[in-house]
């Protein structure tokens, strides 16, 4: 019995440390993102700027349906005008050459989430 109880007890710390350093891993690959582009508007969960990694465009903008950005992420001239201002110090003329919706269902209040990518090219 007491040999059953070692195993079980050295399952748990070995779950513990695997937790531990997939954490770890996740936290220290999420800092170091060298492409995310510094502009003059606050990077959140819910927008961010990065380095294409695309030739047929220079710039990825991500823009999440959330709450702390100050807009309504759902009416396409508030994130077009988001994007192309968050650019202005990076590009001369940003344009909008495509965008992507992508759906990833409801919150718990019932509201569609959506994040838009928009590909900008100088």
């Amino acid at each position: 019995m007491s040999s059953l109880r070692g195993r079980i007890m050295d399952l748990i710390k070995l779950s513990s440390l695997l937790v531990s350093a997939g954490l770890s891993a996740c936290a220290s690959t999420g800092t170091s993102n060298s492409s995310v582009v510094k502009t003059g508007l606050p990077t959140s969960e819910n927008f961010r700027v990065e380095r294409s990694p695309s030739p047929e465009y220079d710039y990825l903008v991500t823009i999440k349906n959330g709450k702390d950005l100050g807009i309504d992420a759902n009416n396409q001239l508030a994130r077009d005008r988001m994007a192309l201002l968050a650019l202005k110090n990076q590009c001369e003329a940003p344009q909008i050459v495509k965008e992507f919706v992508v759906n990833a269902g409801s919150n718990v209040f019932g509201s569609a989430e959506r994040t838009y990518q928009l590909h900008i090219k100088c």
